[in-house]
């Protein structure tokens, strides 16, 4: 590898952390110093090398919860008549995401000590050192720790010199849940360079900040909102009407409220939010209707600026990785500031309702459903039905969000990935 490709491949593998779990983690110098250990360790015995042989390959950086239910969509959405491997690192993900659809996953480890140690050898050590050395005085930072930086530097670089020697030249076509997400990047990378075409799905509602710039060639956008999205911000992608294959079927939107359900996503409530939101939870408790502050999975109490104005009014709720859909009722009115919880629940058949500032950023989908929420009144004189017009909005909306569900979704994205296999990308983008 000569100097220049050295250094670009350096700088990708530094960029390339800028997302993903490990960002979120705990007590990160013990983490680096053990991961340090390890993979030290591991260089004295022979790596493991995952056997990727197929034409269609998935790789699935999100196998918890609602990411194992999007990838069991995904696996069900490959080409039938194509070998698969389905990617990921078993040790992270939710039984379900084990065996995807009836097909077995490759275990190619992510960036946690314990799993990238088995890719460790002397000769990558060596490459690492390279690239570190590539890298110069612009150090990765990711934390406020420099010690783990330089651990999750060294970690995916590992990773990217596994992707580049076990991916196929015979692979016909890579498709991943999410391909910001540092687990994805080292096998997007290695695709790229030999130009196999790349997929992602969306894996949540997109904002710039997480979804852009775009690495795979081709994205599958929910509906018309998001299609308009990545069209106007990341012109050289295909952006293609995929639908949601991960959300079985549409409900129409009801307007009794029986229960309110606030969604907190761990974000800096500016104070009018905060005071809307804790002004629409009294309202609706004093009109004998309860109120629910539903944490961010990752939570144990309300994290962020301005919630516990927002918890004093509501019952909160700890919910760990149990998905929104599963405990939602007929009767919730489920709101929310940026999460993408709001999506589902309306596909779901619940109304919702955004109550962001006007001059927060707000991801493609949600800043649609914050207009209709600012433009349309959605309490009535009886606090327990929402108005007529605002339902009817709201089930309109649906239809530009997320063009297809279920089956009609999967048959489209199968379809799809048929044709980029076969090379036929120019239909593909008259499609799209």
């Amino acid at each position: 590898m000569g100097d220049p490709e050295q250094r670009r491949l350096a700088r990708v593998i530094a960029d390339s952390c800028a997302h993903g779990d490990h960002l979120r983690v705990n007590k990160q110098m013990l983490r680096a110093a053990l991961g340090f250990a390890l993979v030290l360790l591991g260089a004295v015995r022979p790596p493991i090398q995952p056997r990727i042989d197929a034409q269609v390959l998935l790789v699935i950086a999100n196998g918890v919860a609602h990411g194992a239910r999007l990838a069991n969509a995904l696996a069900g959405s490959l080409p039938a008549g194509r070998t698969r491997n389905v990617i990921a690192d078993r040790r992270l993900a939710s039984p379900d995401a084990e065996a995807l659809n009836g097909l077995s996953t490759v275990h190619a480890p992510g960036l946690a000590p314990r799993s990238v140690w088995r890719i460790s050898s002397f000769a990558r050590l060596g490459e690492y050192l390279r690239l570190r050395r590539a890298l110069g005085a612009r150090a990765p930072r990711y934390s406020s720790s420099r010690f783990y930086d330089e651990y999750v530097f060294l970690a995916q670089a590992l990773r990217f010199l596994l992707a580049m020697d076990v991916v196929p030249t015979t692979a016909g076509l890579m498709v991943c849940d999410f391909d910001r997400d540092a687990y994805s990047s080292p096998w997007l990378w290695a695709c790229e360079r030999l130009g196999i075409p790349t997929v992602t799905a969306v894996h949540g509602t997109p904002s710039a900040l997480t979804y852009l710039p775009l690495l795979a060639e081709t994205v599958l956008a929910w509906g018309a909102v998001q299609r308009a999205w990545f069209t106007q911000l990341a012109p050289g992608v295909r952006a293609t009407l995929a639908g949601r294959p991960d959300i079985a079927s549409r409900v129409p939107v009801a307007g009794a409220v029986e229960r309110v359900i606030i969604c907190h996503s761990r974000e800096e409530l500016k104070p009018s939010e905060a005071t809307r939101l804790a002004d629409l939870a009294e309202r609706y408790r004093r009109s004998g209707v309860e109120c629910v502050l539903r944490l961010h999975p990752t939570a144990a109490e309300p994290v962020g600026a301005g919630w516990n104005m927002v918890a004093a009014q509501c019952r909160v709720e700890v919910v760990g990785f149990e998905p929104l859909s599963e405990s939602l009722v007929r009767g919730d009115f489920v709101v929310g500031v940026v999460t993408s919880a709001l999506i589902d629940a309306l596909i779901d058949g619940y109304p919702v309702a955004v109550f962001a500032d006007p001059e927060r950023p707000l991801p493609a989908d949600i800043a649609a459903i914050a207009e209709y929420s600012r433009e349309r009144s959605f309490v009535g004189r009886d606090m327990r039905y929402l108005p007529s017009g605002y339902v009817e909005a709201l089930n309109a909306l649906s239809h530009t969000l997320v063009d297809a569900v279920g089956e009609e979704s999967q048959e489209r994205i199968r379809d799809l990935l048929d044709r980029l296999v076969d090379g036929d990308r120019k239909s593909v983008d008259e499609v799209g």
